[in-house]
């Protein structure tokens, strides 16, 4: 969804009395500027639920799922943590320690699980990972922060710098407390041969994990300390 969908919402929401808040759910997910425009702005009264907080809904109750949100809301003025940082109760741990991965967008997403497809086919094994798209680079911070709070394990925050390292907010003040970061200079479609992520987006994105499983990680890594250091951390 763009952000001009979800400003017709903010808009309404903002004629109401003082305190109301809008949920916006979006079963397609939102574009990177559409949710981080919203952080951005001056009062935080608009919710945002992608499928993923839907399919937790069902699962948990939705009153249980927007507790979270806004809990989120209030503490970090985040309005979009997936509440799947939250770790189910119901499915047994695996053994070692397990890592979520937050990026920026689906695409980076895919990415990160076709390289783990790619460790699995050369033999080396990952750690168990969960991955979390932040929608937007603002919200990163946030999420890896709920994220190693909630889950308890160890979180990897993946983002882009577009040529501005310095843009990322918060991130790299993160490393230490149980998240590691890594920042891409000026993007992680680079290490698969796109000229920019608008190229990537082109690509179907069934094709990305498997273009991306083709690559020869080891020279990769050889050539990228960025990459290298993002093997080292993804294998088990």
């Amino acid at each position: 969804m763009p952000a001009s969908a979800i400003y017709q919402l903010k808009g309404k929401v903002d004629g109401k009395l003082v305190g109301t808040i809008g949920a916006f759910i979006s079963m397609s997910g939102y574009s990177r500027d559409a949710v981080d425009a919203l952080r951005v702005g001056k009062n935080l009264n608009v919710i945002l639920f992608d499928r993923s907080d839907i399919d937790q809904a069902v699962r948990v109750g939705f009153a249980e799922v927007f507790g979270f949100k806004l809990r989120q809301a209030a503490e970090k003025g985040e309005v979009f943590i997936p509440y799947e940082v939250v770790p189910d109760a119901g499915v047994a741990p695996s053994p070692g320690v397990p890592l979520t991965v937050v990026v920026e967008g689906a695409v980076d997403a895919s990415i990160i699980r076709g390289i783990a497809e790619n460790l699995s086919r050369s033999g080396t094994p990952t750690r168990d990972l969960q991955i979390i798209v932040a929608r937007g680079v603002m919200g990163m911070s946030h999420i890896a922060e709920a994220a190693a709070q909630a889950r308890g394990g160890d979180v990897l925050a993946i983002a882009d710098s577009d040529g501005h390292r310095t843009a990322i907010p918060h991130l790299d003040m993160l490393q230490g407390q149980n998240i590691e970061t890594i920042i891409v200079d000026p993007w992680i479609e680079k290490w698969f041969g796109f000229s920019s992520p608008a190229e990537a987006r082109q690509v179907p994105r069934r094709e990305i994990p498997r273009r991306v499983a083709s690559i020869d990680v080891a020279d990769l890594a050889a050539r990228d300390p960025e990459f290298g250091r993002l093997i080292k951390i993804l294998s088990a």
